[in-house]
């Protein structure tokens, strides 16, 4: 992997600046990047910075140029179907000896002379690109199908920069301003959600790219098109000997089994974060089968409470996932266990590595912790770090309610009695209850037109309405349709919808990027590789809870893979960060302070309550769950007032 950059000037009468190579050169340094390259012509200056992910990226020659054309080639990739690639460009006029021995970027160098932007829907994996064509004054940007690798760009008059991290596009134009509607975004929408306009930053006229796209940027102005990944001949055979629910799950499996077989390409140890959940526990057992034949061990991380004594299960919540780590450890011996609690830190404290990293402002307390993960496993001489974040959207997607509503959706009304009999008998819980609430919210979800409001509330309630003052709510929610289907049941209609993902995916891009760069390493999540969200986009909506069975894809493909205590109990889920009030409680009379100088930053002083405010504050630690709606909206006001006093 690696980090690219570019500053182009797309006609004669504009200059580079005079200090932009230094600027982008000077901020890659303070990354874990083996070698750095720079290449200038005329107009255009590329820079790349290197990692040494892959035993082929030493080989890496970045940026690229082609003299004869006058056109410069950076990229940032790690190729998935290089075999594929080979194929098809050995039949354009390469000798295929020379292409199996040219490391990714090259590939891709050649794909794109081969066959312009075409090549796109050849490639497959992570990457972001850039072209730059002299001749037509063109500079192309070019990202993956799920934004895995973040790029941000900005262009002023006929001068357009480019860059994997945020830092050197503000710095390369004095007086870069806020962006306040982002802001505003982040903390309008729920705790859950991210934030809302895909492609917009905390700055003005810096953005990001958004997934399968090329943008073009030529004196004619700025132009973009998304792109569809060629589907591989294997797939489309496989879907024809489809005829039931045996042929679906075998071909999850194998597909599955493929998508970490291929993230696991490096050429050093392989490190991944975690749970008792089924997303990082399927991953770590295919990953860890396909390590064993190469004689290699799994090193995971898993994220523990700082006293465990106070942290006990109950019912199906699950706040200590070691034990359910260590088992799956005993039935695969080459996962080697580690336990972290960020050093018992609060989710206040040391927020500094993990915001300055990201570049952003971030509501989840779990980015700290998995920060630690990377460090540790970095320790570990690791170059792969595996997550399974996208998981409940892919493949262990399928709670119960959403496939009933389906049911009752197409009138399955039979169908539907029987699953919800089975899944009641099954969780030991009241048929006749959860039927009649089942109906009466299906009922409900019929009659309420699921639109925007036009006047909202926010679910914050420490904001204020001057919050909504030169804001449209309407236009920025409408940019990210989950918002739409967040407290609403999912047929097979919405769950497409759900599923484009835009904001989240490239949410966790910037994530994966960034955190990689930082730890030298590539961060990676199967669960969102292209391949398999379309495969999830094909399968028939009954199979995600067949038969009553919550998640019944995963649970059903896995059954001989994973221990019965990751099966058995179908509502059982892990808790995040399950101890995280206990440690605000324990530093309160420090942390107190803090807050209330924090919160009082003029950046966000307009939109907040500060009565309301301060009584929260006040009576923080009588009413636990009272106190932890309270703190999980001080965490936002915190990240925003905190990221704009400090960026």
């Amino acid at each position: 992997m690696s980090a690219i950059w570019g500053i182009v000037a797309l006609n004669e009468k504009e200059t580079l600046p005079v200090r932009g190579r230094e600027l982008f050169t000077k901020t890659y340094e303070e990354y874990a990047i083996d070698r750095q390259e720079v290449v200038e012509s005329k107009r255009a200056c590329f820079g790349c910075g290197l990692q040494y992910v892959t035993a082929e990226a030493k080989r890496e020659v970045l940026p690229a140029e082609e003299k004869e054309r006058k056109l410069l080639f950076t990229a940032d990739c790690i190729l998935d179907n290089r075999e594929e690639v080979i194929e098809c460009l050995a039949g354009t006029g390469n000798e295929r000896s020379e292409l199996e021995k040219m490391p990714d970027g090259a590939l891709m160098f050649q794909g794109y002379l081969r066959l312009g932007k075409e090549c796109t829907r050849l490639f497959r994996g992570l990457y972001a690109f850039a072209v730059w064509e002299e001749k037509n004054n063109t500079l192309t940007l070019v990202s993956d199908g799920v934004s895995a690798r973040c790029l941000y760009y900005r262009r002023q008059g006929n001068l357009v920069a480019f860059s994997t991290v945020l830092k050197p596009l503000c710095e390369l134009f004095p007086g870069t301003e806020k962006n306040t509607n982002y802001s505003k975004d982040f903390l309008l929408v729920n705790p859950s959600v991210v934030y809302v306009m895909p492609g917009e930053t905390p700055y003005k006229d810096i953005f990001l790219m958004k997934p399968a796209t090329i943008a073009e940027f030529s004196l004619k102005g700025t132009s973009f098109t998304e792109y569809t990944h060629k589907e591989p001949e294997t797939g489309k055979t496989q879907t024809k000997k489809r005829t039931g629910k045996q042929e679906y799950s075998r071909e999850f499996l194998e597909l599955y089994r493929q998508c970490v077989k291929d993230a696991l390409r490096c050429d050093g140890e392989v490190g991944i974060a975690l749970s008792s959940g089924l997303d990082s526990s399927t991953i770590g057992v295919l990953a860890a089968q396909e390590l064993e034949q190469r004689g290699k061990k799994l090193h995971s991380y898993t994220f523990v409470p700082y006293k465990k004594e106070n942290m006990v299960s109950s019912g199906d919540q699950v706040c200590d996932e070691s034990t359910y780590v260590k088992e799956l450890a005993v039935k695969y011996p080459n996962i080697e266990v580690t336990v972290l609690d960020n050093h018992g830190k609060n989710v206040f404290w040391d927020r500094e590595e993990s915001t300055s990293t990201l570049e952003m402002p971030y509501k989840t307390g779990t980015f700290p912790n998995h920060y630690e993960m990377c460090e540790e496993g970095a320790r570990a001489g690791c170059k792969v770090f595996l997550n399974g974040g996208f998981g409940n959207n892919t493949v262990s997607y399928g709670e119960i309610n959403h496939i009933l509503y389906d049911c009752y959706q197409r009138k399955k009304y039979v169908r539907l009695l029987l699953w919800l009999n089975r899944y009641c008998r099954h969780e030991k819980i009241g048929r006749r209850k959860t039927l009649r609430k089942l109906l009466e919210n299906c009922r409900r979800e019929q009659k309420e037109k699921i639109e925007f409001p036009t006047h909202f509330a926010p679910d914050n309630f420490f904001l204020l309405p001057t919050i909504l003052r030169d804001y449209d709510i309407k236009s920025r929610f409408e940019a990210d349709k989950r918002l739409l289907l967040s407290n609403h049941y999912l047929d097979r209609e919405r769950y497409g919808e759900h599923l484009k993902a835009t904001a989240l995916l490239m949410y966790l891009g910037v994530f994966e990027t960034k955190f990689g760069l930082r730890h030298g390493m590539v961060l990676r999540d199967p669960t969102k590789d292209i391949r398999m969200i379309q495969f999830c986009k094909s399968l028939p909506y009954e199979y995600f809870a067949w038969g009553g069975m919550t998640r019944w894809l995963i649970r059903y493909g896995f059954r001989e893979l994973l221990p019965e205590s990751f099966l058995e109990r179908w509502s059982r889920k892990g808790v995040l960060n399950a101890d995280w009030v206990d440690r605000v409680y324990r530093d309160w009379k420090e942390l107190k302070p803090q807050l209330v100088q924090t919160l009082q930053e003029e950046s966000i002083a307009e939109w907040v309550d500060a009565k309301r405010l301060a009584e929260g504050l006040e009576r923080m630690g009588e009413n636990k769950r009272n106190d932890s709606y309270v703190l999980t909206y001080v965490c936002a006001l915190f990240a925003v007032a905190e990221y704009g006093k400090n960026s």
